[in-house]
């Protein structure tokens, strides 16, 4: 294969989250699944939806819509920057941002993508 010709390198892996089952968190009397198993193709989805201002549709794509209803109302009361936290926070657990250590559970070790991991 001559140089001009190789096949170009797919980095949509970067954005490709583990494949964990999802993580079950509290906010605000609300408890819900966050999804860990976006696809590269959810996740720039999940951005395109966020910096158009959908951040319900995006919200809902880490959470469902049944719970991202009820974490939209329960928010709404908040002011702008407790809210920007919590979306934050639900981006790591789900993988769309870096996770943090505590993000991270054993399933890894069974086999599983470890694509988006810094450690990886």
């Amino acid at each position: 294969m001559t140089q001009g010709a190789q096949a170009p390198l797919d980095l949509n892996s970067l954005f490709t989250a583990r494949s964990l089952r999802p993580r079950r968190v509290t906010v605000a009397g609300a408890t819900f699944d966050v999804r860990r198993d976006l696809t590269s193709e959810e996740v720039i989805a999940f951005f395109e939806k966020s910096a158009s201002g959908k951040n319900f549709d995006a919200l809902t794509m880490l959470i469902g819509e049944d719970a991202a209803r009820e974490v939209d109302a329960k928010l709404s009361v908040l002011p702008a920057e407790h809210v920007t936290k919590v979306f934050r926070r639900l981006m790591q657990i789900s993988g769309v941002l870096t996770r943090l250590p505590e993000d991270e559970e054993s399933e890894e070790s069974e086999g599983e993508s470890s694509a988006s991991s810094p450690r990886s």
